[in-house]
């Protein structure tokens, strides 16, 4: 039943039942819920629009208690996801750095490549091998430009080249155990970087640690390394050796004289021995 209520100045308020405000459960359902990017800030603006209808409501409309704890967990979990995306975004710029030897290479400097190496292999490289290695993958991938910029491109590029590293990991690559992947862009396209860890722990500049070899996966599958490999190592010192048996082998044949062939008899002549046999008869006769 409606029912009347008369204030001191003698006016009358038209009473209600008290009912919840629908901006604050909105507010607590977001805050509930907003693990979801943007939906924290959301519930922080209806939980506050909430609390001002509340306030002057004179009474008639409840759901404070739901306004602030909407508030409350959208401010928790915008400062988390604040926080997060921070961190992302440094761990992504320092990824990019995983990338740094192969900017070094790509740009000539060298000495500031082999800083990145272990003491072994930086030791045993050369300049030309350093160019070498550069002019490989340029004839096939062009000029290095960069790591995908972004979480988004990251993950595109990494799914893009998944079969490339599937190849490489069922290729008894070498390193295969310490190996990490790192998706680069080329000129003509992309491609996965392969460093091999050193084992040892040697960190380099940045506090990164040193690589034991450098690769790159070629659009045929083939893996591309800066340093020669334990297997290239041994397919060349066979083939180096098969090389010296076969010229040994050669030179031997040279150095050894052919043997003349004594001259063929020529068939005796059935006619001849005939007559030669009569002849014996003959002069058998006379002597007896």
């Amino acid at each position: 039943m409606t029912q009347y209520t008369q204030s001191g100045a003698g006016e009358y308020f038209y009473d209600e039942p008290e009912k919840t405000s629908i901006l604050a459960i909105l507010s607590l359902i977001l805050g509930l819920i907003c693990f979801v990017p943007l939906l924290g800030v959301l519930a922080i603006v209806l939980g506050v629009f909430a609390l001002i209808g509340i306030g002057s409501s004179q009474g008639r409309t409840k759901g404070t208690g739901l306004a602030v704890a909407g508030i409350v967990l959208g401010l928790l979990f915008s400062v988390l996801q604040t926080g997060a995306l921070f961190a992302a975004q440094q761990g992504l710029a320092k990824f990019g750095q995983f990338a740094n030897p192969l900017v070094e290479v790509e740009a000539g400097s060298y000495d500031e490549a082999r800083k990145y190496l272990a003491t072994d292999t930086a030791n045993e490289l050369t300049d030309d091998d350093f160019e070498e290695f550069r002019d490989a993958y340029q004839a096939e991938l062009g000029s290095f430009d960069s790591v995908p910029k972004g979480l988004v491109a990251l993950i595109g590029t990494y799914s893009e080249l998944g079969p490339s590293m599937n190849a490489v990991s069922t290729n008894d690559a070498p390193y295969s155990g310490a190996s990490f992947p790192i998706p680069g862009l080329f000129d003509n396209s992309s491609a996965i970087i392969m460093l091999a860890i050193d084992e040892s722990g040697g960190i380099g500049p940045n506090e990164f640690p040193l690589a034991e070899n450098i690769g790159v996966v070629l659009p045929d599958g083939s893996l591309l390394w800066l340093a020669e490999t334990e297997g290239e190592e041994a397919e060349a010192t066979e083939a180096g050796t098969e090389g010296a048996d076969e010229a040994e082998a050669a030179g031997s044949e040279a150095a050894t004289p052919e043997t003349p062939e004594p001259p063929s008899e020529p068939d005796p002549d059935p006619e001849l021995e005939l007559e030669a046999g009569g002849d014996a008869d003959a002069d058998a006769e006379d002597a007896g």
